[in-house]
């Protein structure tokens, strides 16, 4: 950071910097730049519909800069302004980073004198952008700079930031002052489950409030709308946050009246006050019926790079390294290695079109069902195949059409039962739930429920996506015996996923069995 440059300024004895990504001075204007690991869809995708189609509240102006529409004399909707201030929130996923800028900008007008005007703007990746393979002379993915990435002009919005941002620093200092570390009550700057943006203290405020680690207020699927208490009618309804009722001393799951959750919710707070897993046993039987074999269970991995890494691809799209396979043939359990199929990349070369070939070749076109668990990602992988390999587009369309999706059978979907015969309320309901969920219905939830013996915590280096990842991004800086070393753990996490499927699969027929 010594190289570059940064402003300084004072504030109540305490020393604040900025250290800008960009800084350029023509003799026009000053411009400040600060990069964002994000894309334009960011902000893009701020805005409402309007007769069926979607408006942005971002357009188009001067060579690719994003603009607001009202500094462009474009016509604004109905809903413009109210879509507007969630460039205002810092706390939400495209305010944080305006509220990074009006940081900066404070930093930088504190000290810069210039008459000239000074424009603000985050850099970040353009959407659209889709790499044409282009390689430089050695050999290395070549991007124009004026095509992949897209500034923002946010000069007046992070003008409007900056009585927030002196009233922060005056919080910070007078923090800095007190040194008082206390538990506080809870809200939203928490940012309890935003990943590294989660306040490291937030156990401990938790703690104070006598929230427990297990069968909290928080346990509860779509708690973060609210919760409901109901005063007679409609019109008098109280929704509270999270937040507010653990401030208010509600923190167990059983602390809140059952009234005030939804049918869903209602479900939990049976399960957690019975001790008894909730099952739709009838809803899970139809579910089976309706399989059609042989099963494929599928599951892929990939790696999303910032920058495109092959001929095609965008920003940050998903691209596929990795696949598992395990074929389950009707009354018959298949065997975890000889039903087993699998692809690895071996190297950051461009292997895409092997693995479709591998994937066609391992799942041909018949009746048989594809088998996933979260049908969304596979299914968009597929789609994506499809546009790269037009000459592949019948065999993996079929594969793609013959999705079904396990998590049905266990989290439940309106429009699956509904299509077996089930009625809209009835199939709005969960299918399956235990104790065990809290609130995930991930596959490393659910399979201690059905399949205790898988446990992840056991494979080596690899046990989850993330950590697959990571492996396959260290492969060119491994030695042979460290990449023999984690290639085989790869693929043994990758298979895992799919057999445990296969067994989540048979825990729910055994389930059924035993009921009947």
């Amino acid at each position: 950071t010594y190289q570059q440059k940064y402003f300084e300024t004072e504030i109540n004895g305490y020393k604040f910097f900025a250290f800008l990504d960009a800084f350029h001075e023509n003799d026009d204007q000053i411009s400040i730049i600060e990069t964002k690991a994000s894309t334009s869809n960011k902000f893009l995708k701020i805005g409402n519909s309007v007769g069926g189609v979607f408006d942005s509240i971002f357009a188009e102006f001067d060579n690719g800069v994003l603009r607001l529409k009202e500094e462009i004399g474009a016509d604004i909707t109905p809903k413009y302004h109210q879509q507007r201030k969630k460039l205002l929130d810092k706390y939400g996923p495209a305010g944080k980073y305006v509220y990074d800028l009006a940081y900066q900008r404070y930093m930088v007008e504190s000290t810069l004198k210039t008459h000239k005007p000074v424009k603000y703007y985050l850099s970040v990746l353009n959407r659209d952008y889709v790499y044409d393979g282009t390689v430089d002379k050695e050999g290395k993915a070549y991007y124009n700079a004026d095509d992949v990435m897209v500034l923002v002009d946010l000069t007046e919005v992070t003008r409007e930031l900056q009585l927030d941002i002196e009233q922060d620093l005056k919080i910070i200092t007078e923090r800095l002052d007190t040194m008082q570390a206390q538990p506080v009550p809870l809200g939203v700057y928490c940012q309890k489950g935003k990943g590294h943006r989660e306040c490291p203290f937030i156990d401990i405020c938790l703690k104070d409030k006598g929230a427990p680690t297990k069968n909290s207020i928080f346990a509860y699927r779509d708690g973060h709308h609210g919760f409901k208490e109901n005063r007679g009618d409609k019109k008098n309804e109280v929704t509270y946050t999270l937040f507010e009722l653990v401030n208010k001393g509600i923190t167990k799951a059983l602390d809140i009246p059952r009234d005030w959750l939804s049918e869903k919710q209602k479900i939990q707070y049976d399960t957690f006050y019975n001790k008894k897993p909730h099952a739709e046993i009838e809803m899970i039987r139809q579910g089976l019926k309706s399989l059609k074999y042989p099963l494929y269970h599928l599951d892929f991995e990939s790696f999303a790079s910032p920058l495109p890494r092959y001929k095609g691809e965008k920003p940050y799209q998903q691209s596929l390294f990795q696949f598992s396979l395990h074929i389950e043939y009707e009354n018959k359990m298949p065997d975890i290695h000889k039903d087993h199929i699998e692809f690895l990349a071996q190297d950051h070369t461009d292997q895409r079109e092997a693995l479709v070939k591998k994937l066609i070749e391992s799942i041909p076109m018949d009746d048989g069902m594809v088998v996933v668990y979260n049908k969304g990602f596979e299914s968009a992988r597929l789609k994506e195949l499809i546009l790269l390999f037009p000459q592949y587009a019948k065999e993996l369309e079929s594969i793609r059409t013959r999705i079904f999706d396990l998590l049905y059978l266990v989290r439940g979907n309106n429009d699956f039962y509904q299509s077996l015969g089930f009625s809209k309320k009835d199939s709005g309901t969960l299918v399956y739930y235990d104790e065990k969920f809290q609130r995930s219905y991930s596959i490393k939830k659910v399979i201690p429920v059905f399949a205790p013996s898988i446990n992840y915590e056991s494979l080596e280096e690899v046990q989850n996506g993330m950590q697959a990842q990571a492996a396959y991004y260290k492969f060119p800086y491994l030695t042979k015996e460290e990449f023999k070393r984690t290639y085989t753990n790869m693929l043994k996490y990758c298979q895992q996923d799919t057999w445990a499927m296969v067994k989540i699969l048979e825990g729910l027929r055994e389930l059924v069995n035993s009921q009947t």
